[in-house]
């Protein structure tokens, strides 16, 4: 095998602190080495029934055969035919093994710029070996051509294996080393952090962890906008390298640079001797991205996350380090704060996230999740026509789960699609139950996201709920808001407009809260507007407030469409709506979001009792 791919990462991990202190990170195929041995060449020499002696002269340099061979590739074997040229007439055994080996390393230099091996093999017909007689001659010629050929063959699959290997640990695109490299060295590097440790912790000469050389590990995740590439025209792989040039920039001799992922990296950084230090080098990191990236005729900004770990914890090996700045990342990305350095409430807090996750999964496999109803009212005749399916995970482990924390991992972990169509059939069986059992045409209105909306099939499972449970279309209404619509507008549009060709109707929730557009508002096959409950709350004791409800309010109304006030708790509210002709209420002051029974119990008791100044709960 090859001495270098006996110990890739050993010889990696002493040449690649010094490479990376230049400007651009060279391929390290300088430390490829021939295995060819002179007692291995004497039995090449004998399997192809030569001695060294009918081999070391005299040797004739076939111009005509080797112009021929030249014409094919005379560039790329430049460094091939220069030592043929230089081959002696007469050889000793030693001249013989170090000719042999210097037109090996020759073909080597050629085949890294893209030489033919065949062409190789032509040229090697212009060596010949002159003997008196001639059919001797040519009898130990073609051998010793067929041995060069042979040893040709021979090196260039060791230089195949050698490049295999190479490339197991460094990244194709940047020629960084890769993650696999970073835990290699490691693990050679922790041991020794350890060992120092040890040897300096004897009773007459302690030393605090601080006064050790610690390793760091910095995480960076690029955090590219696409959109915004895209429309600058700029690909991926240059943005990644124009980032590389950067941090490069950045790191002195005890820094390495590392290509972990397609857009994210790690520092490994040596010789940390207090534990703010990783902080600093975090910092300069950030403010190094505070300029455009240099890239020719682009403005790109790119913004990355940045996670910290050190070895100042003594019971880290290298997975754990590793993994400790991973995990300080990822808390930056979900904080959506640029940096963070590993502490040990993370780790707590990443355990107790994860389980949360699986337990919020588990119970929507096993159909633990409900669905509870909030009444809303048409407030000039005191009637509940209409009611909001709400997301409730009745959970004695997890009691408090916030409904949007359980929307949001169940999307974030792939099981949308599982949801909603769950949440759809489970709607459209209350609505069932409350028409059928109760004798209550209510109207039950379904909040979708936006990941739904992107979903041509979003139409096909609502019709086929409302097939399999024998309801009006008209009495689901599915609550948009405007931010959906800026996510492919066209796509969206086609979707909704399917949902409304089944029968059903359209709410625009939180309305007033996101990218407000009349035009969209005047466009959209929208039934219902719904004003936000920070708009309503406090339209009694705020002016600016009441305007923009009155200004909301006319403004559906002269387009058609039906007014929702959420955040309703007080009959102040609920008479000051009256006078601006709002047609439907929800809030706590008729009933906070009820399960199924006891929604169709808050009815009955509706029925018998209109509220006139009191709650209704």
């Amino acid at each position: 095998m090859l001495k270098a791919n006996q110990n890739l990462a050993t010889q990696a991990t002493e040449a690649t602190f010094e490479t990376q202190a230049q400007t651009s990170v060279e391929p390290l195929y300088n430390d490829f080495s021939i295995d060819l041995s002179p007692s291995m060449l004497m039995q090449f020499i004998h399997q192809y029934g030569l001695k060294v002696s009918e081999i070391s002269g005299d040797y004739l340099l076939e111009h005509q055969v080797l112009e021929a061979a030249k014409s094919f590739e005379e560039n790329s074997l430049e460094s091939f035919i220069e030592a043929l040229n230089s081959w002696p007439k007469m050889l000793n055994w030693g001249q013989l093994y170090a000719q042999i080996t210097t037109i090996l390393s020759a073909w080597v230099n050629d085949y890294m710029r893209g030489a033919s091996l065949d062409t190789a093999f032509l040229l090697t017909r212009s060596l010949t070996v002159q003997k008196n007689d001639d059919t001797e001659s040519l009898k130990i010629t073609l051998k010793f051509q067929l041995l060069l050929s042979h040893l040709l063959a021979r090196v260039t699959n060791q230089f195949d294996q050698y490049k295999f290997d190479y490339w197991q640990h460094f990244n194709t695109e940047t020629s960084l080393p890769n993650q696999q490299l970073l835990l290699s060295m490691l693990a050679q590097m922790l041991p020794e952090i350890e060992a120092r440790v040890q040897d300096d912790s004897d009773s007459e000469k302690i030393l605090s962890n601080a006064q050790i050389k610690q390793l760091g590990i910095v995480v960076i995740h690029l955090n590219i906008d696409f959109d915004e590439a895209f429309k600058l025209n700029t690909a991926s792989s240059t943005l990644v390298n124009a980032a590389v040039e950067v941090l490069k920039h950045q790191l002195n001799q005890d820094a390495i640079l590392f290509h972990i992922g397609t857009h994210e990296f790690a520092v490994l950084v040596k010789n940390l001797t207090f534990t703010t230090q990783l902080n600093l080098i975090i910092s300069k990191l950030m403010h190094a991205f505070e300029t455009t990236l240099p890239i020719e005729n682009s403005s790109l900004i790119l913004t990355p996350y940045f996670g910290g770990a050190s070895t100042f914890n003594p019971e880290t090996n290298e997975i754990l380090l590793f993994e400790h700045a991973k995990l300080a990342l990822h808390h930056a990305m979900v904080k959506n704060t640029q940096m963070q350095i590993y502490e040990q409430n993370l780790a707590n807090n990443f355990i107790d996230n994860h389980l949360l996750e699986e337990a919020i999964i588990e119970a929507l496999q096993k159909n633990e999740l409900a669905t509870f109803l909030q009444p809303i009212v048409s407030i000039m005749e005191e009637k509940c026509a209409t009611a909001e399916v709400l997301l409730r995970w009745p959970s004695t482990e997890w009691p408090y789960v916030n409904p949007a924390r359980l929307i949001d991992t169940i999307y974030k972990k792939g099981f949308g699609k599982v949801f909603i169509r769950w949440l759809i059939n489970n709607a459209c069986q209350r609505c069932a139950d409350l028409l059928f059992q109760h004798h209550r045409d209510i109207l039950l209105t379904i909040n979708v996201s936006m990941n739904d909306l992107l979903d041509p099939d979003l139409p096909i499972l609502i019709s086929q709920a409302i097939t399999l449970w024998e309801i009006p279309a008209k009495n689901l209404v599915f609550e948009i808001t405007e931010s959906d619509l800026l996510n492919d507008e066209t796509k969206v549009s086609q979707v909704i407009d399917d949902i409304k060709q089944l029968g059903c109707q359209i709410a625009l929730d939180d309305f007033g809260t996101g990218y407000s557009s009349m035009a969209r508002l005047r466009n959209m096959p929208v039934d219902f507007v719904k004003i936000d409950q920070s708009f309503v709350r406090n339209i009694v004791n705020s002016p600016e407030d009441f305007e923009i409800v009155q200004t909301v309010t006319t403004l559906a109304h002269n387009l058609g469409k039906q007014v929702v006030c959420e955040g309703v708790e007080d009959i102040d509210t609920v008479n000051l709506l009256k006078t601006l002709n709002c047609e439907k209420i929800q809030g706590y002051f008729y009933s906070k979001p009820l399960s199924f029974d006891h929604f169709v119990q808050w009815l009955n008791a509706f029925d018998r009792y209109r509220p006139n100044g009191e709650s209704a709960t």
